[in-house]
């Protein structure tokens, strides 16, 4: 202690000399003057591990918060992707399609148009059957060139209709009430082009490759999907192909289903029969063993029996007795499968579909409100011609003596009443 230096109170200089946890590793060992001793390189270990653990646990944050803010910035980009797409669909279902004016569009919107494409819709699958019983029956021969000159005609005919109705329509080819057949035509037309182009060239020898002669014969399918233009023609048979679309998804689970039901019958007959040829496969004739393989080889082979018997495509009677043998267990099991298939489940999948197209075959709005339109016309008309035999003088008006007088008729009374014109105060319903 020198004199004039202010003395520290006591326990200052212990508190000075103790170093803290909470300080850094760079004030203690600056501050302290015992670095060297043994408590104080412990406690400048502890600090700096405490670092290295709070910088990585830092570290870890940062990274989960980084994974954080990209599964919320996936979540929205597919949001406002979902949005988007919605916002688009709903646009094009309100588009509507601005009144047609012009000579083209009189005439690509007129009866005889519609009736002339019919026609070679028609002739067009007549043709293509003939050529298809040709080439069956001339095996080996070369097609008659008359063949291709029909063919092109009518592609060309195809191509021209729906160029005109493209030019009619505009945009609205692709977003009017007639949009999917507008797209199946433009599709067959397009593969019925190229069909013809790489037909016509294969002809002239410029490319003989198996992979181009694969595609020609693939492309030829389009000849097969212009018959189905024919359901265009005939209002019923779009309406019978609209219930089987809507009938798909329904036949795709009733087929889940059945898989089902089978897969798990075929297990319990095939480990049945499995067992009974493992104990006395000695005594059975060669011929016998190789028919239960046959039938019940496999999980696929017992699939295929189960569902041959029960749709008519084999007698159910051979494999009960194939079945008989393993036990009445076995047996039984397939009499009931057979009953439970036969009497219930088909009828209620047919129950389903007849359901689903009832719905499918129920008018639209516009063909319930034309419907409407024409029993109304029809009752304006039938009044009319009630008024005019009320009319007796013919004058074109009618009065109350005139309308009194035939009242008095029960037939005409009666009539009335018939169409719903239940008269009980004339002088009031005049």
């Amino acid at each position: 202690e020198e004199p004039g230096q202010a003395v520290a109170p006591a326990g200052v200089e212990e508190r000075w000399r103790r170093p803290s946890l909470t300080t850094s590793a760079f004030s203690v060992s600056s501050r302290s003057p015992v670095d060297d001793s043994p408590n104080q390189m412990g406690t400048l270990a502890v600090i700096r591990s405490r670092e290295r653990e709070s910088y990585a646990g830092r570290m870890l944050d940062e990274q989960q918060i980084g994974l954080d803010l990209n599964a919320q910035e996936t979540k929205e980009t597919k949001s406002r992707a979902v949005d988007t797409t919605i916002q688009w669909v709903e646009m094009w279902e309100r588009l509507h399609e601005p009144p047609r004016e012009g000579l083209l569009a009189r005439v690509v919107s007129s009866q005889w148009f519609g009736s002339c494409s019919s026609l070679i819709i028609l002739a067009n699958s007549a043709s293509v059957a003939y050529m298809a019983n040709w080439e069956m029956q001339h095996l080996g021969q070369q097609r008659p060139s008359a063949f291709a000159e029909i063919e092109w005609s009518f592609l060309g005919l195809f191509t021209l209709e729906v160029f005109l109705r493209l030019l009619v329509h505009g945009f609205y080819f692709f977003a009017n009430a007639e949009m999917a057949w507008n797209i199946f035509d433009i599709i067959v037309v397009t593969t019925s082009l190229a069909d013809a182009i790489l037909e016509l060239v294969g002809s002239y020898g410029v490319i003989q490759q198996v992979a181009f002669m694969r595609t020609v014969r693939l492309l030829k399918l389009a000849k097969i999907l212009r018959i189905f233009r024919v359901l265009k023609v005939c209002r019923a048979l779009s309406q019978i192909m609209e219930c089987f679309r809507r009938s798909l998804m329904m036949l795709f689970w009733s087929f889940v289903m059945l898989v089902f039901l089978l897969f798990i019958c075929a297990l319990f007959f095939m480990h049945g029969v499995s067992e009974y040829l493992r104990g006395d496969m000695a005594g059975l004739e060669e011929g016998l063993v190789e028919t239960y393989l046959e039938a019940f080889g496999s999980v696929f082979n017992v699939l295929f029996t189960l569902f041959a018997a029960i749709t008519g495509g084999g007698e159910w009677t051979e494999t009960y007795l194939l079945l008989q043998p393993a036990g009445m267990l076995y047996s039984g099991t397939f009499l009931g499968f057979i009953f439970f298939f036969i009497f219930a489940a088909f009828n209620i999948l047919t129950g389903i579909f007849v359901e689903r197209a009832v719905v499918a075959a129920t008018p639209d709005r516009e063909e319930q409100v034309l419907e409407a339109r024409r029993s109304l016309m029809a009752e304006a008309e039938e009044f009319k011609r009630i008024c005019g035999l009320l009319d007796l003088d013919k004058t074109g008006t009618l009065t109350l003596e005139e309308f009194k007088e035939s009242m008095t008729n029960p037939t005409m009374v009666a009539y009335l009443a018939s169409v719903g014109l239940a008269i009980h105060d004339v002088e009031l319903f005049f």
